[in-house]
């Protein structure tokens, strides 16, 4: 494990602005006795009692109990599954294909599940939104799809919605919008297409000159946050800010290659899984390594993150649960609002035939009094010499045109 060095930074004005990370903790790790397939994707349930891994042509469900977990393996694809989702709303996992199908299971010893074939060619990505309910799925046939899941006791139904109609070539992912009323995706044709949830066009596209000719984007997050973007293209990760569409950084390991990215929750730290079975994890914006995390002997595939912890999955098929603490940026301690002063209470002017007349109270105080008095009265004088001559220029003005 590599710790990055932070003795040329000052320390305090770093943890200030993006928090700090401890170096992850190996808590357990977990692997079936079956023949070695590859994982190729791995979520958290929205309560993390349950890992979804998708694992070949099964779709494995480990189930937490006390402080191991127990598993369920669920069979019904036809060919290997490429990405995986749970639904909060449902309690149901989901796992799409490349045999075209989305399939709902129940996490259950019965495993009950469901098949929809919603479409033409194999499916590359599915990306749950945060009400548990809709769905985004990209696929081989160009287009990108939203649909909704429902459950009504243990039958479980897919709605289809709408397509987003505009891709040249194979989808590779899609994702929701931090805020959920847009709606990301990428090709091979190499461009991110930026689309409206609500009427299902297009907005806007950018990435044409970032992407290198000759690669392509397989995979892409965006922060919780909602600024920034990491897109995984070719060997590298590319740091995109979504406020201008532009790339601000490019993350390439040494020797290796990034496979996959996932965000952590305080929206700054992004971890990246290798082809040399490390884990590399940077702070963004800053574009530097924090940790360098020896996984595997196989080439990490997938990776998670949960609330304090992260899911990391190799081709070998283990699954690592590392323990995760993060320290938030510590918050300045507020600043007091000043005491208002009270309000000066003035005597009572009266100005009557050109006689200035003001009411005293206290001999003792008149020339205090006097000069508060006068100052009011120059102020307000000073407003009316303003506003005659504004009148005075208006009226010449009039005149000028009247000529």
């Amino acid at each position: 494990m590599k710790l990055r060095d932070k003795s040329t930074l000052n320390r305090s004005t770093y943890f200030e602005k993006f928090g700090s990370m401890e170096a992850p903790v190996l808590r357990l790790a977990l692997k079936t006795t079956e023949k070695h397939r590859p994982i190729a994707d791995i979520c958290w349930s929205s309560d993390e009692s349950l890992i979804i891994v998708g694992h070949g042509k099964s779709l494995h469900i480990w189930q937490k109990k006390g402080k191991g977990f127990n598993l369920l393996k669920l069979d019904g694809h036809t060919k290997p599954i490429t990405a995986v989702a749970y639904s909060s709303a449902c309690s149901v996992a989901l796992s799409v294909s490349e045999d075209r199908t989305v399939r709902c299971w129940l996490p259950s010893i019965l495993g009950k599940g469901t098949f929809f074939r919603i479409h033409n060619a194999r499916i590359n990505s599915i990306c749950m939104s945060t009400n548990g309910r809709e769905f985004l799925t990209a696929a081989d046939d160009k287009i990108v799809k939203l649909s909704q899941v429902s459950r009504k006791s243990d039958t479980v139904s897919v709605t289809f919605m709408k397509s987003f109609v505009g891709h040249t070539n194979w989808v590779r992912c899609a994702r929701f919008s931090t805020d959920e009323k847009l709606v990301y995706t990428v090709g091979d044709e190499g461009l991110f297409r930026i689309w409206s949830k609500d009427t299902g066009k297009q907005l806007s596209s950018f990435g044409s000159r970032s992407i290198p000719a000759g690669q392509r984007c397989t995979s892409f997050e965006i922060s919780p946050n909602g600024i920034h973007m990491a897109a995984v293209v070719g060997p590298s990760a590319q740091i995109y800010d979504l406020r201008t569409c532009l790339v601000i950084g490019t993350l390439t390991p040494p020797e290796s290659a990034v496979t996959k990215l996932a965000w952590h929750h305080s929206g700054t730290e992004l971890g990246c899984t290798c082809s040399d079975g490390a884990v590399r994890m940077y702070t963004v914006p800053d574009m530097e390594t924090d940790f360098k995390i020896d996984c595997s002997d196989s080439e990490l595939s997938s990776i998670c993150y949960g609330k304090r912890s992260m899911l990391t999955g190799d081709k070998a098929g283990q699954l690592l649960v590392w323990g995760v603490k993060y320290m938030p940026p510590a918050q300045p301690e507020p600043i007091p609002a000043p005491t208002p002063a009270p309000p000066t209470r003035l005597p009572p002017v009266e100005i009557k035939d050109g006689v200035v007349r003001v009411a005293v109270r206290n001999q003792t105080t008149l020339p205090q009094q006097l000069g508060r008095s006068m100052a009011v009265l120059e102020g307000e004088l000073a407003v009316l010499v303003s506003t005659m001559r504004v009148l005075e220029n208006r009226v010449t003005v009039l005149e000028d045109g009247l000529v």
